[in-house]
């Protein structure tokens, strides 16, 4: 019966652990709107982020549409997560590389960027670049 306590609070802890995760909430959350020039399907935006303070940068997108997310940054390197409209994180960055996938719904996208570790709890700032881009 101990064992059985034992695995089931390991579980429950293992599950709000990996629950909060992927979406890393910041502390202080602004939101900046992807805006795409005229005639073109991708944007380069240049931000940053500091400790557990971020924000969150927004574009509007159709079902079915390909979306490209990469960050270009020096150490200490941020990462991002992609959010759906309905809250879904659909992409959790946490070795560097880029996003690319079908959208799976139509509506308002979040690119949140945020830092871990010693960049995180020591309050560091992190400077990136992230190019965005959606096709058909």
């Amino acid at each position: 019966m101990k064992n059985i306590k034992l695995v089931v609070g390991g579980l429950l802890l293992i599950g709000s652990v990996s629950a909060s995760f992927p979406l890393m909430a910041a502390d202080t959350q602004t939101s900046h709107a992807i805006q795409f020039k005229k005639g073109t399907s991708s944007a380069i935006v240049n931000g940053s982020v500091t400790g557990r303070d971020g924000d969150d940068y927004t574009l509007v997108a159709r079902e079915g549409q390909l979306m490209h997310v990469e960050m270009v940054s020096k150490f200490p390197h941020p990462y991002f997560n992609v959010i759906t409209p309905s809250g879904k994180n659909i992409f959790a960055d946490t070795s560097g590389e880029p996003f690319e996938a079908k959208l799976p719904e139509s509506g308002r996208y979040i690119i949140r960027p945020y830092q871990m570790g010693a960049a995180k709890s020591e309050g560091k700032t992190s400077h990136f670049t992230l190019k965005v881009k959606i096709t058909n």
